[in-house]
């Protein structure tokens, strides 16, 4: 506390101000000194900003540069208004937007027709197996999304227990297997029977229409649940994780390694 007091002193003598007042044997900001906090807090934000200007200004971009996200999903929402910030504070950057289904989109990538892939959580052990970079930019827990009228949208969150004896509506293997693999079998696995699945869709579009009965739900994560329809709604799942990944090449040239770095540093600041 001594070391503290005297550091608080040094610096009032220096800028000739009263920061401090004890009261109660506690410290309190004055006028002053909650002038001085208010103005300084701001300072790590404006080197942050001014931290991705520079980097931006940096990157000499030559070319558009091309994003790769899921066409079974509202990912778009979430990514474009990030690249559309990057874009405004950096003249040189461009984009354009391709969305496929996840093979396509990994296909493309390898073959170097797109340059950066935006997916979901779920397609990680696929992106393991590949010569990739990628991270987690975001985490959200999975969500069941079903008609308003489902006596399940009267708690707020639910559990695996809570779906178990529902009707679910699956994404189909043979159009995503990762969905089926990775986000509905392990929801079940400590549960004391399998799901109950009433019907294989083509795509998540196709699942969430065939939401019919009160009954009957879909497993979807966050953007997949953003594309829910007209009274329709969505409850997130307890104990389960799902969230967004962007992946790219490892042997990108300099340019594209450092647009890499700002979006990367401006999807997890």
């Amino acid at each position: 506390k001594s070391a503290v007091s005297k550091n608080i002193r040094q610096m009032e003598q220096e800028l000739d101000l009263i920061l401090f007042i004890r009261v109660n044997n506690r410290l309190r900001l004055t006028p002053a000194g909650k002038t001085m906090w208010e103005e300084f807090s701001s300072i790590p934000n404006q080197i942050e900003n001014a931290l991705i200007k520079a980097q931006s200004s940096q990157v000499a971009q030559t070319r558009p540069v091309i994003i790769g996200l899921p066409s079974f999903s509202e990912h778009v929402n979430h990514i474009k208004p990030v690249l559309e910030l990057y874009r405004s504070i950096s003249p040189g950057f461009d984009y354009y937007i391709e969305c496929y289904d996840f093979e396509v989109l990994t296909r493309q990538l390898l073959n170097h027709e797109i340059d950066i892939l935006f997916t979901s959580l779920f397609e990680e052990t696929t992106l393991k197996g590949l010569n990739l970079k990628y991270r987690v930019i975001e985490e959200f827990p999975l969500s069941a999304t079903m008609d308003e009228s489902n006596p399940l949208t009267e708690k707020r969150y639910l559990t695996p227990s809570d779906i178990l004896h529902e009707r679910i509506i699956a994404i189909s293997p043979v159009s995503l297997p990762s969905y089926m693999r990775n986000v509905v079998l392990p929801l079940f696995e400590n549960t004391p029977s399998q799901p109950k699945i009433s019907y294989y869709a083509s795509t998540t579009e196709s699942a969430l229409a065939n939401i019919h009965d009160e009954n009957e739900v879909v497993i979807t994560d966050e953007f997949i649940a953003q594309g829910a329809l007209e009274h329709q709604t969505s409850r997130p799942i307890q104990g389960t994780m799902s969230g967004i990944v962007m992946a790219w090449l490892p042997e990108g040239d300099l340019a594209m390694n450092r647009t890499i770095d700002v979006l990367l540093r401006q999807f997890t600041q």
